[in-house]
């Protein structure tokens, strides 16, 4: 039972195969995973203060593999939101 929850728990919010690359980055990075649930992708990227300084939608097509440019972004640390449904990735990066 633990096993099957954990599985639940890691299916629900987790996204397969996440990679978000270069990290740090000059404001260009990619981001990459699977899935297969159909769901519109959405992306947005947030400063420290909370401030979205970034917010796309994407189609989901099973592999998601895209490049993202900041336009303008100050050195320093942000927040990298992935959606799929309710299952959700939140990741540092610095821009340097």
């Amino acid at each position: 039972h633990l096993l099957h929850f954990l599985f639940c728990f890691l299916q629900s919010f987790g996204l397969e195969n996440f990679t978000l690359y270069p990290n740090p980055n000059n404001g260009s990075f990619n981001i990459q995973f699977n899935s297969n649930s159909g769901n519109e992708i959405s992306v947005e990227v947030h400063d420290m203060r909370g401030r979205s300084i970034y917010n796309k939608s994407y189609t989901n097509n099973g592999l998601f593999n895209e490049s993202l440019q900041l336009n303008n972004a100050q050195a320093g640390v942000y927040l990298v939101t992935v959606q799929d449904g309710s299952k959700k990735e939140v990741k540092k990066i610095v821009v340097q």
